[in-house]
């Protein structure tokens, strides 16, 4: 930010909260930054208008090796609105969403030079943005599609053998909820919190797909194991499926 200060048309917008925001809002006011804006926590129906205000959605992570398999959240809602991606990850998500995806320009970690040129060279093209937008788009539509791949994760365990009024889900989000009772009738579904289900249930499998990795309280991490290993039967089994590190935060 400091470096584009004398560009007019070039401004950050932070989002939200986290460690380092108190020290970012401090830098700002030494700096006598005048193109950077911070934004408190939004409820998420907010999203899609602070979304589509922006041009660009930058996305960096620290220059680590167990980054190298990360992607972050954040890039999908962006490029589901054909915002231009400014990745500063490398591995999976550069190869997914720059390579092949032609989504936006990429950057390496912690490179500041590098960002530099890139921000400059999209507010120079503007038409970049329309055609990265465009791209960005049409491949998570494709490839990431949420109900896409409930429906082939569904059919997979279907042609396991387990019939659908089998299986029952857990999801935070009630919108999602009502998605996949619309898709699927026969499947049963809890919304809201996992520790709400009731201890009645008794599943043959539990299955968690990256739950722990997203959950920095150990706390409430515990809470949930325990969960996990009240619903399942005696015999019964626990898939766990989570990143080999930590969220580093």
């Amino acid at each position: 930010a400091e470096k584009t200060r004398n560009n007019a048309e070039i401004k950050y917008l932070l989002l939200g909260s986290g460690p380092e925001k108190e020290r970012l809002m401090g830098l700002k006011s030494n700096l006598n930054l005048e193109n950077v804006f911070f934004l408190d926590l939004v409820p998420k129906s907010a999203m899609p208008k602070i979304v589509k205000a922006v041009d660009v959605a930058l996305v960096p992570l620290k220059k680590l090796d167990l980054f190298l398999g990360a992607i972050p959240s954040k890039i999908f809602e962006n490029l589901a609105m054909k915002k231009t991606l400014l990745l500063g990850v490398d591995g999976e998500a550069r190869e997914l969403f720059i390579n092949q995806g032609k989504a936006g320009l990429y950057f390496e970690p912690e490179n500041e030079e590098e960002l530099v040129n890139k921000i400059n060279q999209l507010n120079n093209n503007r038409n970049e943005l329309i055609l990265f937008g465009e791209n960005g788009r049409n491949y998570v539509q494709e490839f990431f599609n949420r109900n896409k791949i409930a429906k082939e994760f569904t059919n997979e365990l279907v042609s396991l053998g387990i019939p659908k009024e089998n299986i029952t889900i857990n999801e935070l989000l009630e919108d999602r909820v009502v998605v996949l009772k619309q898709n699927y009738p026969d499947i049963k579904a809890y919304s809201g919190n996992a520790l709400d289900i009731p201890s009645s249930e008794q599943f043959d499998v539990v299955f968690q797909s990256t739950v722990f990795t997203s959950i920095l309280d150990k706390a409430l991490k515990q809470q949930i194991a325990n969960k996990m290993l009240e619903l399942v039967k005696p015999n019964g089994i626990i898939l766990w499926y989570d990143f080999v590190y930590d969220n580093p935060n």
